[in-house]
Formats: structure tokens, sequence, C-alpha cells
């Protein structure tokens, strides 16, 4: 499971705002010198940020369970040749752990395996009000790591370091028949979190990261979170939707490094035999790419209206109401709408326009004008159906 991360930044003070402020992580005490430590659970620390020269992920630490497995992992990474170094005993303390070594995988990411961790009895108490983060035997959540060396970093993963396989999609994002597509690997510690570590088929950029996953304890604390991140102006990398694969509902935005955060909610979780998500599958195909980006044009939301379909417009009278859409849908070819709404100048422009064949109403006011013209006019010309609603 994933344990902690260790981050490097020349931005301390965003960092601290960023995870206390928008993501709602509580800070926590006790760090090294210069370190920065936060906490989302009854572990001392979640994040370890200390000063850097530049802003990157320096490690994604695992959780072995045991002494023993933890020995034979660091002599199975030696045998393969990837470098092995031991961290100090004041190290380990100051890590909350008995002990732990570093070591990178074949396209030179930073990873610490430890063993022994540490619990408190401090409570989480988020700056924010999140309720809480899922956490336990799955660990803090996932991180996802850019492995130009694909393939070869797939089998360090799977058969020396022992993650299994949870779905190996290839992510396609173009329609031409010919586009390579991107290879990722989704694989599985043995819990039930659907995967602990994903890699991409992508250099390996600045920040050393694609991004981390926290995974809220409601849906409401990811809006809420939403909401803070907007007012907070920190830019979006994708809104709110639902995953394919793991079904994890959630957005993702810019950290301070560069990479991205993901707040997640209610992802699927992994089968008895730990070797399939429930309910899912699929370990293999061509995958579905992310719509970074969901906003739409007025164009492209008309675009997707049919005749006669019932369309609600929102507002109150004169306030609020979406004209661009309406002026959208006036430019178009519909017909035979039902509209639904507390009408207004809407109301108005899609009756003289032809485009209403029915109108569920309360009223249809221009505030100073108790009726509005134009649908006064379809009404009393009969064009339109009416349901009159108090």
């Amino acid at each position: 499971a994933l344990g902690y991360v260790v981050i490097a930044t020349a931005k301390m003070k965003e960092w601290d705002g960023f995870l206390t402020e928008v993501v709602g992580v509580m800070r926590g005490t006790g760090g090294a010198e210069g370190v920065a430590l936060y906490r989302i659970d009854d572990r001392p620390f979640r994040f370890w940020i200390e000063p850097g020269a530049q802003d990157e992920l320096l490690a994604s630490a695992s959780e072995i369970a045991d002494a023993q497995r933890w020995a034979d992992l660091k002599a199975k990474l030696a045998a393969a040749g990837r470098p092995v170094e031991d961290g100090s005993a004041s190290e380990a303390k100051a890590r909350g752990v008995t002990a732990f070594f570093r070591t990178t995988d074949p396209a030179g990411n930073g990873l610490e395996f430890f063993h022994g961790d540490t619990r408190d009895d401090v409570a989480f108490v988020s700056p924010a009000g999140v309720t809480g983060f899922v956490t336990g035997e799955m660990g803090m959540g996932h991180s996802v790591l850019c492995t130009p060396n694909f393939h070869e970093c797939y089998e360090f993963y799977k058969n020396v370091v022992g993650f299994g396989d949870t779905d190996l999609p290839r992510f396609h994002f173009s329609d031409d028949p010919n586009d390579p597509g991107m290879g990722f690997a989704f694989m599985h510690a043995d819990n039930g979190r659907h995967h602990s570590i994903a890699l991409a088929e992508m250099p390996v950029p600045p920040s050393r990261c694609v991004h981390l996953m926290l995974e809220m304890a409601t849906m409401s604390d990811v809006g809420l979170c939403h909401d803070r991140m907007r007012k907070a102006k920190v830019a979006e990398s994708a809104t709110l939707g639902r995953h394919v694969n793991d079904q994890t509902f959630g957005f993702y935005m810019q950290t301070p490094a560069g990479f991205d955060i993901e707040i997640g909610w209610n992802p699927l979780r992994m089968g008895p035999r730990l070797g399939l998500a429930k309910g899912h599958g699929r370990t293999a195909g061509k995958g579905r790419p992310m719509t970074f980006d969901k906003r739409m044009s007025a164009a492209d939301v008309v675009a997707q209206l049919k005749d006669g379909m019932t369309i609600g417009i929102g507002g109150w009278a004169t306030r609020r109401k979406p004209m661009a859409l309406v002026r959208e849908i006036l430019r178009s070819d519909l017909k035979d709408l039902t509209i639904v709404s507390y009408g207004g100048p809407d109301v108005g422009m899609l009756c003289a326009a032809g485009k209403v064949k029915k109108l569920i109403f309360a009223f249809v006011s221009l505030d100073h004008y108790p009726l509005e013209p134009h649908f006064r006019a379809a009404r009393q010309a009969g064009s339109i159906e009416v349901l009159e609603l108090d």
C-alpha cells in the first residue's frame, strides 16, 4: 500500500495553503528540520514536503507487511540491478517506520519501501471541514508515474516488486486508425484498493509524477473540495466525473509542483482473490481517453438536442437566464419543443420563433411588464399548448 510520499519544492508556503485550505489535510508535527508534514488519518504524516531547488516527487513509499518480506524484496531489487540505499536509523524514526530503503524503477522514479509503520491517537481534524479520508490497510491512495520504457517498468513492478494487474488498457487520443495509443498499467497491492500504482507510457516530466490520488469519505467532501479549488483559483485538469475502469467519482487539480492530485470517492474495491475489481471484467483492451476539459460551446450543446425534447430553462423571469443557449436554439432548426420555465424573455423569444409546442410554466413575465408580449400573443392565438402550475 502507498504509505506516504516525499515531495521537494521551492514553494513551501504554496504547498501549505494548497494542502490545508483546498485539499483539507491537517498539519502534522515533529518533522525533520525544514520539513513540513501533513496528515489525513492516524498516521503521523502522509505528505512529507521538504525544501528543494525544484518541484518534484522524490519518492512514493510503499509499506511491506513484515521485516522478512521487506528484506526479501530488498535482495530481489539488488539482484535485479536496481540501486538500494538503506535509510539511517534517524531517518527511519523521522519517517515513523522501523526501517526503510530507497531505490528507483527503470525510468528513474524514486521509490521507498518500509516496514514497521507508526500510528498514534491524534484525531484527524481537517481545517477545511473534510469528514475524512479512506485509508487503513489500503494506504493513502495511489500514485501515477511516467515510464517512457513502459514494458520494462511494467515487468519491474509486476515481477520484481510484486504488484498485481488490475487493468492494462491502451488509451487512444484521436480517431486516427494509425494512432499507436498510450499504454497504461493499473496495478494493485495485497489489499482492496483498485490500484496503488499506475504507469503511463510517456516521458518523465520535471515534476516526476502524473498525479497522486486521495479518496475522500463522502461525495459531499469531493464537491466541497471542488468548490474550494474554484474559489482559490487552482487550475483544474479534469472536472467532476466518473472513471470507466475504477468507477471513481472525482476531479483533478494541479498542485504547486505542476503534477495533479485526484480527489475521488467510492471507487471499485478489489475482489476476494485480488485479481479483478468487483463489477469490472476488463483487465486489458482499448481504453477510453479522459476528457480533461469537459466544457462545451453553446453550439455543441444545442447540437445534441432533438426535435420534440423537453427542455428545462433555469432562472426566474428576467433573472439568471442562460440566454446564450436560448439564442443558439433560436438559430437552430429545432422545433416542437416542450419548455419548462419560470418564464421571461427566453419563453417569449422561443414562442415568437415557433420553437415551442408546449409550455409548462408558473408565469411568463418581464417584471415591470406583467405578461411577456410574445408569450401572450402565442397563447391568445392558440399556437402553443400550455400547462400552468401555481
